[in-house]
Formats: C-alpha cells, structure tokens, sequence
C-alpha cells in the first residue's frame, strides 16, 4: 500500500504534525517564527506573523494563546513556550517594515468594495484586497480606526501607540476611510432597532459597540444612554430568532458581557 502525498494545505496535516500550529485559529506558523526570534530575526519574524494574523503586536498582548495549552513542552515540562508573549518580542523589537508591506498595483481591477467600520474585520479584508487591485473605503462612525479593538480594551492593556501603528499600516496601503461616517443600513427600512430598558443589575455593563445577551442572543449594541440601550437586528436575526416576536413592553432577558463586566469591576477596584 503506498502513502499519500503530503497535502499541507489540508489544515489536518498541522494537527497531525504541529500542535500549536493547529491550535492556533489562524494557523500561524509558530515553530518557524520562534526559531526566527530565537536567530534574532525580529523582523522577518513579525512578518510571518503579519501574514497569517494582521496584528501581530496587538495579539501579543491581548491573544488568549489557544496554541499554549496545545504546546508539546508541556509533556515534558510544567509549563508550554511562551508563544504569546514571543509574539508580542517579535512586535516590539522588528525593524523598520515600510518596504515590506505590500502595496497595490498601479492600476486597479475596476472593483470597488466598501467596508462596514475601521475595526479588525475590515482593516484584514483591505489588507488582502488592497494588493489585489480593489478599490477599498471604510466608513467609520469614531474619529479614529481600530474598532472594538480600541473601545473594548483597556489601553493598559493594549497602549494606543501599538494599535495606532498597525491599524495604519493597513490604511497607508491605500484604503481611504470615511470617519465620523455612521452606515446605518444598506437596505433601508429592512434592519428592525430595538430599544431595552436598563436594569440595575446590567446598567453599569452596557456601553455602545459592546456586547450583550438578549434571550441568549448575542449582540451589538448600537446605542446606549443613561436609561436604555438600542440594538440592530438584521434580516438574518429577526428570522432566525424570536426576537421578530418581542413587542413593547415585554420582557426579555438581559445578559451583560462577561469581559466587559470584568474590566468594570477591574476599573472600580482601581479607583478605590
């Protein structure tokens, strides 16, 4: 019986040979790039990093390191390699990449695509698309890009500087941005907005673009003031949830953020 060729496009192959690799939801090449750090190739190693996960600097910081627990050092020893903080290393300590990151052609394909926000979603399809030849516009309610990114984590958590550094490396590519620019739908009258009361128990929980729970139904909120909060429900949630059968004042059950209620409560400890 002969054995099949090789295929490392199938992602099995990483889980057969290379644990992290295939723990990694991006798949990041993490053995390459730790023996690139470890020859004190920081940039090239950053590089490699940039082409699977966009940001390289701000994951070193904020990643939840899936690829740790799936590390085969911890066979043998207590604790993985550090492969989250070695990224974040490869971040700090790379040279200057202007030359290296990829721009567009000259001359375009003729397609344009209009992004929804300046967070990461959009800045790592305009990454992609930019050196293709399309045409990309984000239109940005906030003044500044970064999305939840910059409004979900704390800056001691991910300093302004480092997010600034990597969001504009993806606009200095070419993709213009419309800031202060809300889209409010892109079919007029089909989105259906949904206002809750605020309950003492999640007042202190709920900010714009954070996330809640709604009858377990994870989502955005849209808006937000002192009394209530609003949420956008698209063609796709009214249909696939109850919420199409929610009317005024019934009562729905309200979950806040986990993540968001412990930075709150990380931050009131601070302040007393």
């Amino acid at each position: 019986m002969s054995m099949k060729p090789t295929d490392i496009s199938d992602p099995e192959y990483f889980h057969k040979v290379v644990d992290c690799q295939w723990a990694c939801p991006a798949h990041t090449p993490v053995p390459e790039y730790i023996r690139l750090i470890a020859s004190g190739k920081y940039t090239d190693a950053y590089m490699l990093n940039w082409e699977s996960n966009v940001f390289p600097g701000v994951l070193g910081r904020t990643c939840d390191r899936p690829c740790e627990p799936a590390c085969r050092r911890v066979r043998v020893e207590d604790e993985p390699v550090a492969i989250c903080r070695l990224k974040r290393v490869a971040a700090d300590y790379k040279g200057d990449i202007e030359k290296l990151i990829p721009r567009p052609p000259k001359k375009t394909n003729g397609k344009k695509i209009a992004l929804l926000g300046a967070g990461p979603v959009s800045l790592a399809v305009a990454r992609d698309l930019l050196p293709l030849g399309y045409e990309c516009t984000a239109y940005e309610r906030d003044p500044i890009p970064g999305g939840l990114m910059r409004t979900n984590i704390p800056s001691f958590r991910l300093p302004a500087e480092v997010l600034d550094e990597e969001c504009n490396q993806i606009i200095n590519m070419g993709l213009e941005v419309e800031y202060n620019y809300e889209v409010k739908s892109f079919k007029e009258g089909k989105e259906r907005i949904l206002t809750i009361n605020k309950t003492p128990k999640v007042k202190d929980y709920i900010f714009q673009k954070g996330y809640v729970a709604i009858n377990g139904i994870s989502l955005t909120v849209s808006d937000s003031n002192e009394n209530d909060f609003s949420v956008s429900l698209i063609p796709e949630t009214i249909k696939a949830t109850n919420l199409s059968l929610t009317d005024k004042g019934d009562f729905l059950n309200i979950e806040a953020d986990q993540q968001t209620i412990a930075i709150v409560e990380t931050v009131k400890k601070i302040k007393n």
